[in-house]
């Protein structure tokens, strides 16, 4: 792996742009093939150990191009200060399922560079996975002190707080990730879950139409909506909310019971048993 424009690119990758060196040799050894003898033999024996020693070479590499992860663990090797390497090492053990491996290997990044908010962020995020909230509202905590102005760094504290029961802290996260991207419905989607956990159902509702205003195919949020209308008691408009959401997801099993529900509280017992 070499680093290219700020990234980082596998040297399996290499191989096609060295055709045109392949191309350029070819018609060198032409070049000179009408040439006397021994420069013939020089010419193809200077192309034979070409062959060879990339040959060598290739050969001494494989065991470092078998995976992402094998080259990633070789660069690391080789430029050992540089947290990129470990953050996008930890990404591949994430897409692999081995999150001890990939929670390591932030921890290195962290370790190199303290002020790197995007493995803070990682790292709250897998430990949000593990259900370790505390260590992940930790993680969250500082990767909004590091970057305060991204919006989905507080709309994840908020998701944290809020499985967490601090409805409050909560609300404030989630408020701060609507300040700052009011135009993202997935904030808004958010917020009304934080509001719904803290028993404000007229906010939620509120956030929950926000958020389909924006992303009218959002489903979470227009089943929340009618949850949140049901659980105040005006039952016949989330059932009209409902048959959005079926009509969003015809195959989901929640809004087709949810529509059976509201339906049977208003007393129609036909469109129920239609569910």
């Amino acid at each position: 792996i070499g680093p290219f424009q700020g990234a980082y690119v596998e040297e399996r990758a290499a191989y096609f742009p060295s055709v045109g060196f392949c191309f350029l040799l070819a018609s060198l050894l032409e070049a000179i093939g009408g040439r006397a003898r021994t420069t013939r033999f020089i010419a193809a024996a200077a192309g034979i150990l070409l062959a060879l020693g990339t040959a060598a070479l290739t050969w001494a590499r494989l065991p470092v191009w078998q995976s992402n992860v094998t080259l990633l663990n070789d660069q690391a090797r080789h430029d050992p200060r540089d947290p990129v390497v470990p953050i996008t090492l930890a990404d591949q053990y994430i897409a692999d399922g081995h999150l001890d491996a990939a929670l390591a290997s932030l921890d290195r990044a962290i370790a190199m560079d303290s002020t790197r908010a995007d493995a803070y962020h990682r790292r709250m995020l897998i430990l949000n996975r593990m259900g370790k909230l505390p260590e992940a509202e930790a993680a969250a905590r500082r990767t909004v002190a590091l970057s305060p102005k991204e919006s989905i760094y507080w709309a994840n504290l908020g998701d944290i707080l809020t499985r967490e029961g601090k409805t409050h802290e909560a609300n404030e996260a989630t408020r701060q990730a609507v300040t700052l991207d009011g135009r993202n419905a997935e904030n808004w989607y958010n917020y009304g879950i934080s509001l719904a956990a803290s028993d404000s159902l007229a906010a939620a509702m509120e956030a929950y139409r926000h958020a389909i205003a924006i992303n009218p195919s959002h489903f979470q949020a227009v089943n929340n909506l009618g949850a949140a209308l049901a659980s105040s008691g005006r039952i016949a408009e989330a059932r009209d909310i409902y048959q959005k959401a079926v009509d969003l997801q015809p195959n989901s099993v929640q809004p087709r019971m949810n529509l059976a529900l509201a339906s049977l509280r208003l007393g129609d017992i036909a469109a129920a048993s239609a569910q």
